[in-house]
């Protein structure tokens, strides 16, 4: 079965698993002062959606590919109605800023269409 599955798709399901799986360690031995700065920078971004301001900066770096991975794994974050509306504004967001990206970069091409087949499903 994995054989037959598109290799975006493949990856976006990879790195959705990994997203997921911090370790309960690694969450404590946090500073709290690093918690606390990253806070009020997604309340700038206007974010309730853990993972969305590393969209929007994989997005302003040019990571298309990155960004796309991040966002198809952010779907299944996305609990609360206020999560699933700041999902689709920022899903809206990255498909017009890669469709506008793709008619000048490759990368930006591909990401698009990556886009749309792990959003088709296929």
């Amino acid at each position: 079965m994995i054989a037959t599955m598109n290799k975006p798709l493949l990856a976006a399901i990879v790195a959705a698993s990994l997203f997921g799986c911090a370790k309960k360690d690694q969450l404590i031995k946090e500073k709290p002062t690093a918690a606390a700065e990253q806070k009020p920078a997604e309340a700038d971004q206007g974010g309730t959606l853990p993972g969305a301001a590393d969209v929007r900066t994989a997005m302003a770096a040019k990571e298309y590919s990155s960004a796309v991975e991040r966002l198809v794994a952010l779907k299944m974050l996305a609990a609360t109605s206020e999560q699933k509306s700041e999902y689709f504004t920022l899903f809206g967001d990255v498909r017009n800023q890669l469709n506008d990206a793709s008619t000048t970069n490759q990368s930006a091409a591909e990401a698009l269409m990556t886009l749309r087949s792990a959003t088709l499903g296929r």
